[in-house]
């Protein structure tokens, strides 16, 4: 399937997203541009992923594939353009979030039987205690996970170092980190999107 949407977001950046499909086909200059990035990956759908995502990216610019690297937190940059991304997928769907000055970071979620089970690692019982399904618990973990790539570092303890506000009806919200680098603020934004949970998130204070 080809790109579902590429449209501009209220926190100043760009959200695109492809609906996956495993007898997908990429332009020529798609394949040759991703091919770098599939060495050594044997799984199907982690390949698919792989190219839907390098066709995302070039549509930012026509260097951009060429341009991306991953640091040794894992965390991916762009030089051409300049800015932040954040790449997430499930398996139906392919998210790419860029934002030219702000830290960004995003998080796709297909509903899964264990996120209640294992709750207890990810939830704060005080400054949670809105979550009362599991709809709430998938939109928490999701929006802790994507702040985490916005940070783009480790030692981040997501029960006691992350604490996520309840969206507002608009689905808005902030999301809040005090950990070892300090006290940062982010914006977060919720989409459901057939079934999946995405929340994508800037960080207020930080460039």
């Amino acid at each position: 399937m080809p790109l579902i949407s590429d449209s501009a977001e209220p926190f100043g950046g760009r959200l695109l997203l492809w609906q996956l499909d495993d007898k997908e086909t990429h332009p020529e200059a798609i394949r040759n541009a991703a091919a770098p990035l599939l060495t050594g990956i044997e799984n199907p759908l982690r390949k698919t992923q792989r190219l839907a995502t390098c066709a995302l990216l070039s549509l930012l610019g026509p260097n951009t594939v060429a341009s991306l690297w991953y640091d040794t937190n894992g965390k991916p940059w762009i030089s051409d353009p300049e800015g932040h991304i954040s790449i997430s997928h499930c398996n139906s769907i392919v998210v790419l979030y860029y934002h030219p000055s702000k830290k960004a970071g995003a998080d796709v979620e297909e509903p899964h039987l264990r996120i209640a089970r294992v709750a207890p690692r990810f939830l704060h019982p005080e400054k949670e205690n809105w979550a009362s399904n599991d709809k709430h618990l998938l939109q928490i973990w999701s929006a802790k996970e994507a702040v985490f790539k916005a940070i783009g570092g480790g030692g981040i303890h997501f029960k006691e170092d992350l604490h996520v506000e309840h969206p507002d009806p608009e689905g808005f919200g902030v999301v809040h980190y005090q950990g070892h680098m300090g006290k940062r603020r982010f914006r977060a934004a919720y989409r459901d999107l057939e079934g999946a949970q995405l929340v994508y998130t800037i960080a207020e204070d930080q460039s």
